[in-house]
């Protein structure tokens, strides 16, 4: 368009037709020509501007951003750079690439983006072969036995909980208490708010087995904060000086405490003999 323009504003094809051969008729003329060009240019150019907006607002629009402010920077990019973006997320997702971790989980978790992308498949799809569904960039950075690991408390959860079943829910039902005695017991001790279930089943297994009722473990729940390895232990030490009953209260002390508890009965027992 521009060299056609260039061709019939020409001074000289102007000149020619109307048969002006002075200097001052060129002169005339080339001004006139130049003029006419500028306006002709700026016109096809904010043409060619507008339609350009409206291809990349176009663009733009379908990668689905959450708010107008995410959007803003890939106005910056050109209407090929954005066309190219598109058509690989487009791919992307006809190839099954789009695997579903949320934008937010992304953003916490840029450096997820410095693996190729093959590794990102091969990683996200033995997590879902799993039934695993809930995904985290962190899956993709982790060593292979913390993956594995993982996988492996989700799939023991499953099978203590089956589909629907909540931990709390499963704490009520083992302690024969209400769910909101549960959520009440969570409150005065919160860090049973996040235990897992994996390990809440083999601990109320424990004491149970070692003689605790449910009754005991649901007025003295803070002892399934405890480690299990720590409770055992103490057990021990405390029925080997002939002590049969046995506060959770006490098992659950701090290791100071528990220490200056545990000397002081030995203390005592030591001069009954």
């Amino acid at each position: 368009m521009t060299k056609f323009l260039t061709r019939m504003f020409s001074p000289i094809y102007l000149i020619y037709i109307k048969g002006y051969y002075s200097v001052d008729s060129f002169m005339y003329v080339n001004i006139r020509w130049k003029s006419n060009l500028r306006k002709t240019n700026k016109h096809f150019e904010g043409l060619r501007n507008s339609d350009l907006d409206a291809s990349k607002h176009k663009l733009i629009s379908k990668m689905n951003f959450l708010c107008t402010e995410d959007a803003l920077p890939f106005y910056k990019l050109s209407t090929l750079t954005l066309l190219r973006i598109h058509n690989t997320t487009q791919q992307d997702d006809r190839m099954g690439f789009c695997m579903g971790i949320s934008s937010d989980r992304i953003l916490r978790d840029l450096w997820v983006l410095k693996y190729h992308h093959k590794t990102i498949y091969e990683r996200l799809i033995k997590v879902k072969s799993v039934g695993i569904e809930n995904l985290y960039p962190w899956m993709v950075r982790c060593t292979d036995e913390i993956l594995d690991r993982y996988i492996e408390i989700l799939q023991e959860t499953k099978n203590i909980l089956g589909e629907n079943e909540s931990t709390h829910g499963y704490l009520a039902k083992r302690l024969n208490i209400s769910l909101k005695d549960v959520e009440e017991i969570c409150e005065k001790v919160p860090a049973l708010k996040t235990i897992r279930v994996t390990k809440l089943k083999p601990f109320l297994d424990f004491l149970i087995n070692e003689g605790f009722t449910t009754e005991d473990i649901a007025k003295r729940p803070r002892v399934l904060t405890a480690s299990q390895e720590t409770i055992k232990l103490r057990l021990e030490k405390l029925r080997n000086l002939g002590l049969k009953e046995i506060n959770l209260n006490i098992l659950s002390r701090s290791r100071k405490n528990f220490q200056k508890y545990f000397e002081s009965l030995e203390s005592v027992t030591n001069q009954n003999l």
